[in-house]
C-alpha cells in the first residue's frame, strides 16, 4: 500500500518510457507453413503493438521487463508467449474466431452463419460513456436503433425505438433481457460497469423466439464473469460536473423588457379603437407600465418615459437577479466502481460494488445509486454446471418536477427578483440569521407564476423517490448424452419504488391548502422460469443445432397511495399530521404468460445456413378464445466467400448473403384486462358505494402481430474493413385503436383491433482499421439508419393526435398545421395562408378523383382560425447514427464519438410561448423580439408588439424548423503508465483520463437542444447534459 500511495504521489512523469528489450521472429500458418501477414504483435498489458510484414516477421521493442507477447489475428486462435529473439510462432486456425460467437435469443450464435440482424455494443464503448441509465448507451452505438436522451434528468430513461414505430396506441420500446431471462426491474438499477455485452436483436429471426414482446424488438444485457485464473482487482473512479449541453433561449434584458412592455402597452392602447392620439397612448404607457408588471425594478416611479426609453439615471434594484443562474449549476458528478473476478477450472466469478452520484445541473435535482452485483458459475461435474448471477441496488432519486421547472426559468422574466427587496432600505430582506428572504411573488400577474419560487420549493418541500431493486438469475446446465443438453433459468426481479412529497404549508402555493403531502409505494415482483433442451451435432459436412423449451412468466404489482393537507405548522410532513384527507387508493395487477418455443439451425459445408423457430404464447390480457398466439421466423445464408471461385480471392476474408422473414407479437397494448368488461369505483351516494361502467367487454381483442422481411450483406474485406448492409420491410398489424360507439351504450368507444402500419429502411454498419503500426493505431466506427413510416389502415378516415394528423398513406409523425405567410410591411400584423378553391359555373366546389376540394390560389388572412391547415414534414429524420474514431499511441488512447441526425423537423412550443407580441404582460420575451416591426423596421419575419389579443405565435410553420444537428457524443482520452513503472509496483495497469460527454452540439435552431421528443415537439424539456470527469482505472 505504502508503494501504492507513494505511485499515485508521483503521477507527473507521465512521459516516461522504459528503455525494453527488441525482440524479432516470424509468424506462420500450422496448416500450410505459409507466412501471415498482417498478424497484430500486442505487448499485454499495453498498447504497444506491431503487425507481421509480407514474410510474417515482426520486431517489437518492449517496455517491461518480463514481456508478454499476443499474437492475434482473423481466423486463427490467439497465443501469448514469453518475448524471446528469433521466435517462431504457428498459429492455428480457429473457426469459432473467424465466425465470431455473439449472444442471441436463448443461447449464442456464430456471427458468419447468423441469418438474422444484430448490433453488439461491447464493454469497451460502454465504459467510455458517462451514464445513469443504460438506456442512454445504445445512442449511436449500432445502426438500426433510435435513441432519444428525451428527459436531462439523470436516471432517467432515454426513449428507444428500433426499426421505427410498432404500435400507435401500445408500447413501442424493446424488450430488455437480463442474463437469460427477461428483465422486470428499474432499468437505471443495473450498473453499466458490470455489463460486458449490449446485444440489440432487430429482425423477426433474431427475435421471434421472445414472441409476444419482441414486436418492438429485444435488448439482451449480458453481465461480467470471471475470465483469468489469478484473481485481478479492478477500481474505478471518476470526478467531475454536469452542465447544460444546449443553452436555455436568450431572453430580454431588464432595460429592454421595460421598454418592450410599455411599446405592447401603448400600441394595444392604440388597437383599442378608442380614436386616442399617440401622444395619450404613449402617457398610457408610461403611467401604467408598473401597473401591468405588478412590480417596479427601477428605483424611480415611472422607469420609461414617453419617449419609450428609460429614463436616464434609472437604477435597476436587484443588479444580478437571474433566475438561470440560480436554477443552474455546474453540479457534481462522482462515480467509483471496485470489482475482483477470476476463474479456476472449475468455477468462475464476478464481484462488484458501485456508487454513483449525478446531481445533473438543476439546483434542486439529485441521482445517486449504489449496486453490488455477484455472478458465479461453477462446474460440479464435467456433466453438471450451476451458476447465479445477482445484484442489488438502491437509487435515490431527487426528482422535482423538471418540466415545471423549465418553464418557469423560461416564462418569468429577471424583473421579478429571487429574494424579497425592501424598496425603502434599497436592500434585500433577511431574516433573524441573516439569510435573504425568497420572494414566491404573491403580487405577480397570473402569467408570472404568482406565489411561486422553486428555490423556496427545493427548501421548504420535498419531491423524492426511492427505488430497491433485487435481481437474481439462477442456472443450472447438464449435459446429457448423445450431444444433448439441458438448461433451466429461474429469473427473479423484485423491485419497490416509494414516493415521498410534500409542499410546505407556509410559503408558495401550498401555503392555501396549509400544506400538503402524499405517499406512495409501488411493488413488482417479477419471475421468468425456462426450462430447455438443445441437441447439437456435427456429421461430416453437416451441423445441426436444435433447441426446444417451456417458459412461464409472472408478473404482480402493488399500488398504494395517501394523500392528506392542512398541516399544523411547519417541518412537519407525515400523513398523520394532517388534518384532510385527500386520496387514498391501492390496487394489484397480474399478468401471466406461457409459452413453448423452439429453433433449428442448419448449415452445410460451412457455406450454406438455413434457420427457423417457433414460439406460441398464452397471455392473460386476451380472452380465452384470443389468448394463444404463434410467432415464427425463417432465415437463410449464403457465405460466398467460402466458395471455390472466391477461395483465392485474397482481400474478401468473409463475404455472406443472408434473408429472413417472420412473425413476432406485441401483447402490450396498454391494459391487463383490455378484453374484460370494467366498473369504475368512487361514485358514492353519501355513504354508500357506487361503481359507472367503465368499458364493455372486448372478447375478441387481440395481439398487435408484427412481420417483417430483411435482407442483408455482410463482409470482412483485406483483414481491415467490416461491412454490413440491410434493407428492412416491416408491417405491424391489428394496432389497437378505440373505435366510437353510439351514445345509448352509455360508453363513447371500444378497443379494437383495425390499424395497420408499416416502417421501411436500411441500415449500414462500417468497422476498419485504418492504420496498424508499430506505434500508431486508428480504428473507426461508422452506421447510418434511414426509415420511413407509413400508415397503412385506420378505423376511420383520419384523426388529429397534436400537431399530427393520421391518414392512411401518411406518417405517424407528419406535422399537420397553418403556413405563417409573414408580416404585413405596412401595419404589422401576421398572417397566414388560406386556400382558395375552385368553383364551376354555379359556384359549387370543383373536386378532383379523389373527393377533395381543387385549390385555385392563396390569400393571406390575419384571423388564426381562418387559416387552411395542410401537411407539413415529418419528424422523423432522414438519416442518422454514430461515428468513432479511435487512436492509439504508444501508452495514449483518444476517441472521439460523434452522433448525428439529419433531416425531420420540430415545432419549439417553447420558443413560441416567448414569441408572444405583448398580450401576455409579465411573461418573458425572446431576444428576438428587438426585430420586430417597428415603422423603421418594416421588412421583418416578427410582427409588431401589442397587448391587443391575437394568436400570431399560434401553431403554425412560423415555429417549424429543421431538426437536423450533429453532437460531440464523447471524446476520452487516456494515457497507461509505462508497464515496466508499474511492475515495480505489482501493478498491472493504471491509466488516467479525461472523459467529455456532450460537449459540443451544431444545429440550424439556437436556443432549443434538436434531441426533443420523438414526436418533434420541444416543450418544457431539461436539456442534454454536458458531462466533464476526470479519472483512473486501477488493475492489479
Amino acid at each position: 500500500m505504502k508503494k501504492l500511495i507513494i505511485l499515485l504521489g508521483c503521477l507527473y512523469p507521465f512521459f516516461l518510457f522504459g528503455q525494453g528489450k527488441i525482440f524479432n521472429g516470424e509468424v506462420v500458418s500450422d496448416q500450410d507453413n505459409q507466412p501471415l501477414v498482417g498478424v497484430t504483435v500486442l505487448e499485454k498489458g499495453t498498447y504497444n503493438a506491431v503487425i507481421t510484414d509480407v514474410n510474417g516477421n515482426f520486431n517489437i521493442k518492449t517496455q517491461g521487463t518480463s514481456p508478454i507477447l499476443v499474437f492475434s489475428f482473423v481466423g486463427m486462435i490467439t497465443q501469448e508467449h514469453p518475448a524471446k529473439t528469433d521466435m517462431k510462432i504457428r498459429l492455428k486456425e480457429d473457426v469459432l474466431q473467424l465466425e465470431e460467437v455473439m449472444v442471441t435469443a436463448y443461447g449464442t450464435s456464430k456471427k458468419a452463419s447468423f441469418t438474422g440482424s444484430a448490433s453488439v455494443i461491447d464493454n469497451k464503448k460502454i465504459e467510455k460513456l458517462q451514464v445513469s441509465n443504460i438506456s442512454q448507451l445504445l445512442q449511436g452505438a449500432g445502426s438500426g436503433v433510435q435513441v432519444i436522451d428525451s428527459d436531462g434528468q439523470p436516471g432517467s430513461d432515454a426513449t428507444i425505438r428500433i426499426r421505427g414505430i410498432s404500435s400507435i396506441n401500445g408500447v413501442s420500446s424493446p424488450l430488455y433481457v437480463v442474463d437469460g431471462t427477461p428483465y422486470g426491474g428499474y432499468v437505471n438499477a443495473i450498473n453499466p460497469n458490470d455489463i460486458e455485452t449490449i446485444t440489440i436483436l432487430k429482425d423477426a429471426s433474431a427475435t421471434a423466439l421472445y414472441g409476444s414482446r419482441a414486436a418492438s424488438g429485444v435488448v439482451l444485457i449480458t453481465t461480467k464473469k470471471g475470465k483469468t485464473e489469478k484473481p485481478q482487482f479492478n477500481f474505478r473512479s471518476s470526478f467531475g460536473f454536469s452542465q447544460l449541453a444546449v443553452d436555455l433561449p436568450e431572453v430580454l434584458s431588464p432595460r429592454q423588457y421595460h421598454e418592450m412592455a410599455w411599446e405592447a402597452i401603448r400600441n394595444g392602447y392604440l388597437d383599442n379603437g378608442n380614436g386616442v392620439s399617440s401622444y395619450a397612448a404613449a402617457s398610457y404607457a408610461t403611467e401604467n407600465l408598473t401597473n401591468y408588471l405588478r412590480i417596479n425594478a427601477y428605483d424611480n416611479n415611472t422607469p420609461v418615459g414617453i419617449d419609450g426609453k428609460l429614463v436616464p439615471g434609472s437604477q435597476y434594484l436587484w443588479k444580478g437577479n437571474s433566475w438561470k443562474d440560480a436554477l443552474f449549476k455546474n453540479r457534481l458528478r462522482m462515480e467509483m466502481n471496485a470489482d475482483v473476478s477470476g476463474s479456476t477450472k472449475t468455477t468462475d466469478y464476478f464481484i462488484s460494488l458501485g456508487y454513483l452520484d449525478d446531481k445533473g445541473s438543476l439546483t434542486v435535482s439529485e441521482f445517486k445509486r449504489y449496486s453490488g452485483r455477484v455472478n458465479v458459475n461453477t462446474k460440479i461435474r464435467e456433466w453438471f454446471e450451476v451458476g447465479l448471477n445477482t445484484s442489488l441496488a438502491h437509487s435515490l432519486y431527487n426528482s422535482p418536477d423538471q418540466s415545471r421547472v423549465i418553464r418557469f426559468v423560461r416564462e418569468v422574466p429577471d424583473i421579478y427578483p429571487i429574494y424579497e427587496w425592501d424598496k425603502e432600505k434599497q436592500t434585500y430582506r433577511t431574516d433573524e440569521n441573516g439569510n435573504r428572504i425568497l420572494d414566491f411573488g404573491s403580487y405577480r400577474p397570473t402569467t408570472a407564476w404568482p406565489n411561486t419560487n422553486p428555490l423556496g420549493e427545493a427548501q421548504y418541500d420535498q419531491r423524492y423517490s426511492e427505488l430497491d431493486n433485487v435481481t437474481a438469475r439462477l442456472q443450472a446446465g447438464i449435459n446429457l448424452p448423445y450431444n444433448i443438453q439441458f438448461k433451466t433459468t429461474l429469473g427473479v426481479d423484485y423491485s419497490i419504488g416509494s414516493g415521498y412529497d410534500y409542499y410546505n404549508n407556509l410559503y408558495g402555493w401550498s401555503a392555501q391548502t396549509e400544506g400538503k403531502s402524499s405517499r406512495s409505494r409501488n411493488r413488482f415482483f417479477v419471475y421468468t422460469f425456462n426450462t430447455l433442451l438443445t441437441w447439437d451435432k456435427q456429421f461430416n459436412q453437416h451441423h445441426i443445432n436444435i433447441l426446444a423449451g417451456h417458459e412461464a412468466y409472472s408478473s404482480r404489482s402493488n399500488f398504494l397511495s395517501g394523500e392528506k393537507e392542512r398541516f399544523p405548522m411547519g417541518g412537519i410532513y407525515e400523513l398523520n399530521a394532517a388534518a384532510t384527507l385527500l386520496n387514498a387508493s391501492s390496487s394489484e395487477d397480474n399478468l401471466r404468460l406461457e409459452s413453448w418455443l423452439s429453433k433449428i439451425e442448419y448449415d452445410f459445408m460451412n457455406k450454406y445456413y438455413l434457420s427457423g423457430s417457433f414460439r406460441t404464447d398464452g397471455s392473460s390480457r386476451f380472452s380465452k378464445d384470443q389468448r394463444w398466439g404463434n410467432f415464427w421466423s425463417v432465415g437463410a445464408s449464403w457465405r460466398i466467400s467460402n466458395e471455390e471461385f472466391l477461395k483465392n480471392v485474397s482481400w474478401i476474408n468473409n463475404l455472406k448473403l443472408k434473408a429472413s422473414y417472420g412473425s413476432q407479437g406485441n401483447d402490450n397494448i396498454g391494459s391487463l384486462y383490455g378484453y374484460q368488461g370494467t366498473y369504475t369505483s368512487g361514485w358514492n351516494d353519501y355513504d354508500h358505494p357506487g361503481y359507472l361502467v367503465g368499458s364493455l367487454p372486448t372478447p375478441n381483442l387481440r395481439w398487435e402481430s408484427n412481420y417483417q422481411i430483411n435482407i442483408g450483406l455482410d463482409a470482412r474485406l483485406w483483414n481491415r474493413i467490416d461491412f454490413s448492409f440491410e434493407w428492412y420491410d416491416r408491417t405491424t398489424k391489428n394496432l389497437l385503436f378505440w373505435r366510437d360507439l353510439p351514445p345509448s351504450t352509455g360508453v363513447g368507444s371500444i378497443k379494437d383491433n383495425i390499424g395497420d402500419v408499416r416502417n421501411r429502411g436500411i441500415e449500414l454498419q462500417i468497422n476498419s482499421v485504418n492504420i496498424l503500426t508499430k506505434d500508431f493505431r486508428w480504428e473507426t466506427d461508422f452506421n447510418l439508419s434511414h426509415y420511413r413510416n407509413k400508415i397503412l389502415k385506420l378505423p376511420m378516415e383520419e384523426k388529429v393526435n397534436g400537431l399530427h394528423k393520421w391518414k392512411v398513406g401518411k406518417s405517424v409523425y407528419d406535422f399537420f398545421m397553418p403556413e405563417w405567410a409573414g408580416v404585413d410591411p405596412d401595419t404589422g400584423d401576421g398572417y397566414f395562408w388560406q386556400d382558395v378553391y375552385d368553383r364551376d359555373a354555379n359556384n359549387q366546389y370543383i373536386t378532383n378523383a379523389n373527393g377533395e376540394k381543387v385549390v385555385a390560389g392563396k390569400v393571406k388572412v390575419t384571423n388564426y382560425s381562418d387559416a387552411t391547415r395542410h401537411y407539413q414534414k415529418s419528424a422523423l429524420p432522414k438519416v442518422f447514427g454514430g461515428f468513432t474514431n479511435n487512436f492509439y499511441y504508444r501508452n495514449f488512447d483518444l476517441s472521439v464519438f460523434l452522433y448525428y441526425s439529419i433531416g425531420g423537423q420540430v415545432y419549439d412550443s417553447d420558443y413560441a410561448s416567448i414569441m408572444h407580441t405583448g398580450s401576455n404582460i409579465g411573461y418573458n420575451w425572446s431576444k428576438d423580439l428587438l426585430n420586430r416591426w417597428t415603422p423603421d423596421n418594416r421588412h421583418t419575419n416578427v410582427p409588431r408588439a401589442t397587448t391587443y389579443s391575437n394568436n400570431w405565435n399560434s401553431t403554425s410553420t412560423r415555429f417549424l424548423y429543421d431538426a437536423s444537428y450533429v453532437r460531440v457524443k464523447n471524446i476520452t482520452f487516456g494515457y497507461r503508465l509505462p508497464a515496466k513503472l508499474m511492475e515495480r509496483f505489482n501493478l498491472k495497469s493504471l491509466r488516467i483520463y479525461f472523459k467529455g460527454d456532450n460537449l459540443f452540439t451544431w444545429s440550424k435552431h439556437k436556443g432549443m437542444d434538436p434531441e426533443t421528443d420523438i414526436s418533434g415537439v420541444a416543450s418544457n424539456r431539461l436539456t442534454t447534459m454536458r458531462k466533464i470527469s476526470f479519472g483512473l482505472d486501477l488493475t492489479f
